[in-house]
Order: structure tokens, then sequence, then C-alpha cells
């Protein structure tokens, strides 16, 4: 019950967490005899005080019309789920028809002192409420008893009749608005006691099946923690605002203070296991009044999430990710309390001085996920309880972003904002060689290294009619020629190449150069050397060579030596001659003891008029060549 009249006085309260139990333990003063306690409690997000719970066992009596008596059954019977029933030892049950507590109310709610016997009244369980309602008396001796702090449930269509509707104003209903909202399924949209102790039923978002049921003409602006998921029993929208205040007329369940409404029973009073464990989360939440002095607020729970993660850190080893985070603050919840003391003079309550404080449950763990998507939310499983992670590599596409997704779990469940982290792996491929030369025939191993280690990798030749490559990356050489070597990974298309020059094995050159004169015969002389592929070739006679062996890029001299060897002179002597393959002719650097170098020579052929040698006579002519493919 709502009161924001607070004062001091000799009444006083104290509130502690209890550590690893997330609850909050109260202790206030004993006043003595005669005084029951009220506890009053408003959490961070809330803008008045409630009443709360404030009984470790409670007693119940259900007020049934004349069919529906299940809920001394479903609390006290033992199932598969709890020996001692879904009100777990802690609820005890009578009940009584309807019709006769309407003849004697009184005595079915006082005892013979005078004293009020149970801890929480819960009427219906039948739909329509059986089409019978509360008289005027026994909902004025209700009214009495609500305000007196004791707890009701009202059931199914029950605020329907005229009596019961004028109760209405305690579960903060409004009756007046007009149309049904009801299905098999329902979603949980608010979080706290009710919807954990003493059995869990889920956080929000949780569905629960039950027996099709629906809201009536009613439109509620207290606590909805059970909302329909959709309306399958008319066409009626949901209605958010009404009569200039919030609230809907989708809920299944709603409390306000110590008065609540489930729509339990429209289907001839039957009850899921889901909806009978709600049935005992609501009567051990709306027993608040106490002669005790001290009680233990499981609504004062730690609703809230810690901090984000913060990631401090991320490397690998090639196999796997590691990861480096920081431990984030957990945030509490924050609840102010004041008990009120009443020995049944209203006006001579008692109301104590207010305290607030923060239940923390601390942090338990860590949820996370390493994947390739971008926007992954772990679930709320703790995997680890450590300040890193190290996530295998394997299974992954390292071609794309990886994410790290991790977020924090307090020790009441709560969990944090998702940090989606992205790590982006370096990797490559890489070469021995970025050229290499061969001979036809041989073979030569190109190694390739990939960053990760061990990628498959698959080789191609541009011209295997030159050179081959096989799976290992061993080349060979095929005839003469250029082409290009490809290593390429099968997975992510990383690709390196490798210039492979073929060139023909031991070829012997010969190279001839050629004298006449117009009055000679056609002299000429040849020398040989050998050109071992990648190049080598030695060329000497008339022509002689002043290299043995020689290889591609090397430059060495051809000397051509003409002697005139008979009587007469030798008249207008040319000489000519032509580079074999693999040589180039370097024609600026020729020399000649005798005549010049014609215009018309080219690094292939060159000539040299020399001019009249006389009998004996010798020209000597030096050539430099370079050696080519």
């Amino acid at each position: 019950m709502e009161d924001n009249n607070i004062t001091k006085s000799n009444l006083s309260i104290t509130a502690t967490p209890v550590e690893g139990q997330n609850y909050v333990h109260l202790d206030w003063t004993n006043l003595g005899a005669g005084y029951k306690y009220m506890v009053y409690s408003k959490g961070q997000e809330e803008a008045v005080y409630q009443s709360i719970p404030s009984k470790t066992n409670i007693k119940v009596l259900n007020i049934y019309p004349g069919k529906g008596d299940n809920l001394k059954g479903w609390m006290e019977n033992p199932n598969s789920e709890n020996d001692n029933g879904y009100g777990k030892g802690l609820i005890s049950v009578d009940k009584v028809d309807l019709s006769a507590f309407n003849s004697n109310a009184t005595g079915n709610l006082k005892d013979s002192s005078g004293n009020w016997k149970y801890d929480v009244i819960y009427f219906g369980g039948y739909d329509s409420n059986n089409s019978i309602d509360i008289s005027i008396e026994a909902k004025g001796l209700v009214e009495t008893y609500i305000k007196a702090g004791y707890g009701v449930l009202f059931g199914h269509d029950t605020l329907c009749f005229t009596n019961f509707k004028s109760l209405a104003s305690y579960v903060n209903i409004n009756t007046n608005i007009t149309g049904y909202y009801g299905n098999t399924t329902i979603n949980t949209v608010k979080e706290g006691l009710l919807t954990n102790y003493p059995w869990p039923i889920g956080s929000t978002g949780t569905k629960l099946t039950i027996p099709l049921s629906h809201s009536n003409v009613q439109f509620a602006m207290g606590d909805i923690w059970m909302k329909y998921t959709s309306n399958s029993v008319s066409n009626n929208s949901e209605v958010t605002s009404f009569d200039n205040k919030t609230g809907s007329n989708n809920f299944y369940l709603t409390t306000w203070n110590n008065c609540a409404m489930i729509q339990t029973g429209h289907s001839n009073g039957a009850a899921t296991p889901d909806e009978q464990k709600l049935l005992a989360n609501t009567l051990f939440y709306l027993a608040q009044l106490t002669s005790d002095t001290s009680c233990d607020d499981h609504k004062g729970q730690d609703l809230t999430a810690p901090d984000k993660v913060i990631i401090s850190g991320a490397s690998n080893d090639d196999k796997n990710l590691n990861i480096t985070y920081s431990k984030p603050n957990d945030n509490g919840t924050k609840y102010d309390y004041y008990v009120k003391a009443t020995n049944g003079d209203v006006a001579n309550d008692i109301t104590s001085n207010t305290v607030s404080v923060i239940n923390t449950s601390g942090i338990a763990g860590y949820s996370y996920v390493v994947d390739n998507v971008e926007n992954t939310e772990p679930g709320k499983d703790i995997i680890t309880k450590d300040l890193s992670i190290s996530a295998p590599l394997s299974g992954l596409d390292l071609f794309k972003p990886i994410y790290v997704h991790i977020r924090a779990i307090d020790n009441a469940g709560n969990a944090s904002e998702t940090t989606h982290y992205e790590y982006k792996y370096i990797t490559s491929l890489n070469l021995d060689k970025s050229s290499l030369n061969l001979n036809t025939g041989d073979t030569q191993s190109l190694i390739a290294t990939t960053t990760p280690a061990g990628m498959e990798v698959a080789w191609t030749s541009s011209d295997p009619s030159i050179a081959t490559v096989d799976s290992n990356g061993n080349v060979t050489g095929v005839k003469e020629g250029q082409a290009t070597i490809t290593a390429k990974t099968v997975q992510g298309n990383l690709s390196a190449t490798c210039i492979v020059t073929v060139i023909e094995k031991s070829v012997q050159l010969v190279n001839t150069a050629y004298a006449k004169g117009d009055n000679t015969n056609i002299s000429s002389g040849g020398t040989e050397i050998i050109f071992n592929g990648l190049a080598e070739t030695t060329l000497s006679v008339v022509k002689i060579s002043d290299a043995k062996t020689a290889c591609v890029g090397d430059t060495f001299m051809y000397t051509i030596v003409v002697t005139n060897t008979g009587s007469k002179t030798a008249q207008k002597v040319v000489i000519k001659d032509s580079a074999p393959k693999h040589i180039k002719f370097i024609t600026s650097g020729i020399i000649t003891t005798q005549g010049e170098v014609d215009p018309s020579s080219t690094w292939s052929n060159i000539v040299v008029n020399v001019g009249d040698i006389l009998p004996s006579g010798t020209v000597k002519i030096t050539i430099p060549v370079t050696v080519i493919i």
C-alpha cells in the first residue's frame, strides 16, 4: 500500500545486502506486543513506495466460486518437480466456496479472538467466476482486510462483477474499458521477486504456455509482469493510454502493493505447471504483513546489468586468438526502505526512518562467442571466469574479419551489453624465389611460406610446354623460354609468382668469320666453344675468344685475325661475322687495326671494311660481345 507521508520516530530500520544470496536482509525495532509491521520499498527505477513481501511461510484462503477449487492441490500435493507441491512447503491453503464465504465472511477470515487467519486471499479459479459476485458485506470485510496490509489475489473475471469491481482500485485497475485481449502464450515483461521466488520463472522475454485466457474490460495501471504474446480471442488492439492514464488492456498478471490480478481460471479452472508456479510466486509476493521484526526482501534483488567489457588486447599465435580484458564494474540496484507499525488503530500507525542500500551481486564470469558474424549475441551461460580467453582459429575464415562477442554476467544473472570487437587476421603467402633459371630437363623446388602456417597451396604454370610444376612446388624445365609459376592458397586466394627462364642444356656453338678480297679466294676459319645452356660458350679459330665458358650476362672478347698468306696484295678486303645464338655483338666497342666498321653492322651481324692487306700482312679486329638468352 502506498504511503508517501514518511515520519521519523522511535521505530528504525536497517538494510543489509546478503552476500552471494541476492536479497536484502531487513531489521527493525520491536515495538512490543500487539504491533504488526509492513515494509515499504522503492527501487531505483520506481517513482513511489510499495509494500513488499515480509513472510517466510504463508497461509492462503482460496475462495472459489463453486467450481475450480484446485489451488490447494496445486500448492500442497507432490509433483514431479517438488515433493511438497508447487508451494514448496512455504504455502498452505484452506478453501471455501464463495457462496459460503458470502454468508459468513467474518467467520472465515477471523479467528475467535478477532485476528485475521490468513496472509493472502485468492478469489476465483473458474471461468466468469461461475457467475457469482461477492456480497456487499463480504466485500466490506475484504476491503478492511486489504487496508490492514493483507494480500488479495483476484482471479479471471472476478472484477467483472459489480461488488468485486469496487475493489479494483486496490489493484490499480480501471474496469470501464471495453474489449478482450488473450492467448495461450504469455511473455514475461518485468523481472523481480515475482518471477524468481520461490520458482525461477524466467527473465524478460521468457515465453510461458497457459490454457486459453484473456483480460476482460480491464485496464491495468500497476506493475504488469506478464502480457499475452498476441490477441487471438478478438480483434481488439492493445491500448496503452486510457482516461489520461498509462497502462495496458493486455495483461495476464498485474500487481499493486498487496493486491494482484491473474487471469487463471478461464479454461474451466485448468492451469499448466508454468501457471501453477506463477500462482505460488504471486501468493508469496502478496504476503506483506508480519508480526516479526525482520525479514528477507527477496524482491530487493540486483536487477542492474554490469558495465560493458572493455577489451584491452588481442593477438594470435597462428593457432589461437588470445583476448585480454579488464573486469567491469557491477552496478548493483539501489533500494529505499521504511517500515510502518500498526496496532489496529490507523491513527496511531508509526512510520520509521528511511534507509538506502545498493544490492550488488558481483561479477560471476563471462559469456562469449568468437565467429565471423558482426553482431552475434552470446547467451547468459558463464563460459569463463578468467580475464582472458584463447579461441582456436581453426574453423574461422581468416580472410574475413573475426569478431569477439563478450558480455559480463553477475551473480544475479544480469548480463551486460555485449561488446563486439573486430579483429583482422593478417594473412600472407611468400615464395623463396621471385625468379629462377633452369636448364631443360632440370628440376628445382620453390618453397611457399604461409601465414598462418600450413595453409594448402595450389601450383600452376602459365606455359607447361616451357616449365611444369607439381603439387609440391617442384619446377621442371621443358624447353627454352619463360613461364610464370603461380602459388595460390586454396582458402582466401592469396597468390605469389616466380618467373622461370629455361635454356637448352649443353648446346655446342660454332662461330665462323669470313674474309674476302677482290682478288682473293674466300677464306674462313672457325673455332668451337661450349655454351652450357645457362650461358656457356667459347669460339676461336681465325676468330678466337678470350673466354672458355660464359654465362648469361657475361661480356667477353672475340678476336679476328686476318692474315694475307698470298704473294700478292689482297685488295678491298671485307670481313663479315654473324653472331651465333645467345651472342650479342657490341658494335660500339669494335676495334680494328686497319679499315673501319661498316655502318650496316648490327648486334647480330658485323661488317668491317679492312681495305688492302699486303702479303703476310695481318689485320686484327676485336669484338666485345654479351651472352644473352
